[in-house]
């Protein structure tokens, strides 16, 4: 059967070139038909023929101008790494196998090989070295090593260039031809699917022969765990990365969020796998399904002894490992601790949003000074304190109203103290960052709060005990550290306050237009498709947009040079601003236009405060 399914497979990949021949000619001879019987064959030739010669030509370019590379990342090399390279040329030797000629290092909670003209490749994510012990990732190893072993990807090299050619000559087609293309495209992955699910459960087989089933289904369920904690650390650690200036170690933060949530990453990954339903087009056996298939195996020891120990010991050194996440993640940062990071990260953090608070107030005319004890007299005679929340949220109810108190009391109160040398945040790996004096015992500050905000004696309290602390309650509440830019979505094409159309980037700190190229705005069908779009504006966003500021015809607005914004459209994003010199400018997307992320959202956060109905 899985003999079967794969020669279906590859039939109907070989089987594509004629299809696409057939809907050639059954265009061309739809054209002659109309001309014989005296109808114009101009729709037939725009709809139907124009697209899919067009199509071919653009595929067969981007080909010859993108040949097939191995992956990127920091090279595992065995001169570097020989306890590494010893496990996979004995596991090799165990499939019957030759190894791969080069190993990879890559930043995602997986595994793979390929043959790359012939040349074989291994990719290993760092989150398995990270969390796995060396049985498991063995066991990991054994796998991939079983593709080589059943000539897999050999299969899928000599299949690559017609998969590519497919995918692309279905991505640069447009009308009719699309929807045929997209058809077939439909029916290859769910034939093709059932094939690879087979290649994946013979793979399987040699992980349990070599690892033992009992170590492949730990490997299986660890996998799974690890994506739920990688997720977490890149969400809500390594996010910390550019407020603080620095980053950690990502190895040991993995390993410091697993260890702290295991109960919870656990349940997690229960319920998900509980919830696993195979798809048509799914290449691979639900986990689950494959974590069964281990454990109802007869019961075997595996054929490697030791393999109990951290897989990290298999790499050379941690001080490689901290080099190699650097060059990942292209970050060039300085290397601290986890501790240093959140304490930057939360200190940045803190004074941004207590200058924001205390400029609203002044701007407001609530208070005159941006500093702490000005807030402060806000609370007098106000037990409540709804002359210091109805500044942010006058409409607020009860209940919303104690919140925004809350928030916005705190915060100033947390800034004072961190500003002040007295306190600073702490890394928590089960939850927000905590509030520690220097000697690291922990600073209940939501007390202190709560009784400023329910007690009429409570803002006096709250002075007495700021002083003590050693706070100056006439210090400035401080300026927000300069915030690193981030792209946050990209919207093609647009018309604008130039001539012809530039794409846009939008960045948290202002929004860069950029002349797209003319081959990116010719009238050629397929040259503005999707695809051809998305691919341009990500390889441009790479260089980084200090190097993109000084391009040829660049043109950048600022956000701080914005005083009001407009943000309308429907589809494709309509931006109005008004400059602080008085100008006003109009850019726009159009019809044919590609917005990565939701380019609406963006434009709307980076210019949050500044938003009006009418410019």
């Amino acid at each position: 059967m899985t003999k079967l399914r794969s020669a279906v497979a590859l039939l109907a990949l070989v089987l594509f070139p004629l299809f696409v021949i057939a809907l050639v000619g059954g265009a061309t001879i739809g054209v002659v038909a109309l001309v014989q019987g005296g109808h114009s064959g101009l729709p037939a030739i725009k709809f139907l023929l124009v697209p899919i010669v067009f199509a071919i030509y653009w595929a067969i370019k981007d080909l010859k101008r993108a040949p097939a590379q191995g992956p990127d990342g920091p090279a595992l090399t065995r001169d570097e790494h020989p306890r590494l390279w010893s496990e996979i040329d004995r596991l090799a030797a165990m499939v019957h196998t030759r190894g791969p000629e080069r190993v990879v290092l890559a930043p995602y909670v997986n595994a793979a090989v390929m043959e790359i003209d012939r040349r074989r490749e291994m990719v290993i994510g760092l989150p398995l070295l990270a969390s796995m012990t060396v049985g498991q990732v063995r066991s990991v190893l054994a796998h991939e090593l079983g593709h080589f072993a059943g000539g897999d990807t050999a299969a899928a090299a000599r299949a690559r260039a017609w998969l590519v050619t497919l995918h692309r000559i279905r991505d640069n087609a447009t009308g009719p031809m699309r929807w045929l293309l997209n058809a077939y495209v439909w029916f290859y992955t769910r034939v093709s699917a059932a094939a690879s699910r087979d290649l994946e459960r013979a793979a399987d087989d040699f992980s349990a022969r070599v690892a033992g089933p009992a170590v492949a289904a730990s490997a299986m369920r660890r996998l799974a765990e690890t994506t739920v904690a990688w997720t977490v650390l890149n969400d809500n650690y390594v996010a910390l990365f550019r407020h603080a200036g620095a980053r950690a170690s990502l190895a040991q933060g993995l390993s410091h969020v697993l260890d702290a949530n295991l109960p919870a990453i656990r349940a997690t990954v229960d319920q998900e796998l509980a919830g696993e339903r195979r798809q048509a087009n799914d290449t691979h056996p639900t986990t689950r399904e494959r974590i069964a298939t281990f454990e109802t195996m007869p019961t075997a020891a595996p054929q490697l002894s030791g393999g109990d120990e951290p897989a990290l010991a298999l790499l050379s050194s941690p001080a490689w490992l901290l080099e190699a996440e650097g060059e990942l993640f292209a970050d060039d940062l300085a290397v601290v601790t986890w501790d240093e990071v959140v304490a930057r990260a939360g200190a940045a953090a803190a004074t941004a949003s207590a200058a924001e608070i205390t400029r609203h107030l002044e701007a407001q005319g609530a208070i005159s000074g941006r500093h702490l004890g000005a807030a402060l007299g806000l609370l007098d005679g106000d037990p409540v304190g709804r002359a210091l929340g109805s500044w942010f949220a006058p409409q607020a109810q009860t209940a919303e109203l104690a919140r925004t108190n809350r928030d916005i009391l705190g915060t100033l109160v947390v800034a004072s103290l961190v500003q002040a040398g007295i306190a600073r945040h702490a890394t928590n790996w089960s939850g927000p960052w905590q509030i520690v004096r220097e000697d690291g015992t922990l600073l209940d500050t939501e007390s202190v709060v709560a009784d400023a905000l329910t007690d009429p004696d409570g803002a006096t309290r709250l002075r007495a005990w700021l002083t003590t602390q050693g706070v100056d309650l006439d210090s400035d509440a401080g300026e927000p550290t300069p915030e690193r830019a981030r792209l946050l979505a990209v919207t093609t094409l647009m018309t604008g306050p130039w001539e012809g159309r530039r794409d846009g980037y939008f960045y948290s700190t202002g929004l860069l237009f950029l002349d797209p190229g003319d081959e990116a705005v010719s009238r050629i069908p397929g040259a503005q498709n999707q695809s051809r779009q998305r691919e341009r504006v990500t390889d441009t966003a790479s260089q980084g947009l200090e190097r993109l500021r000084g391009l040829s015809g660049a043109q950048w607005f600022d956000r701080d040079e914005v005083t009001a914004a407009r943000i309308a459209g429907l589809a494709d994003p309509k931006v109005t601003l008004r400059l602080s010199n008085g100008s006003v400018v109009q850019m726009r997307g159009k019809s044919d236009s590609w917005s990565s992320e939701d380019a609406h959202a963006a434009l709307r956060d980076i210019f949050a405060d500044k938003l009006v109905d009418n410019v």
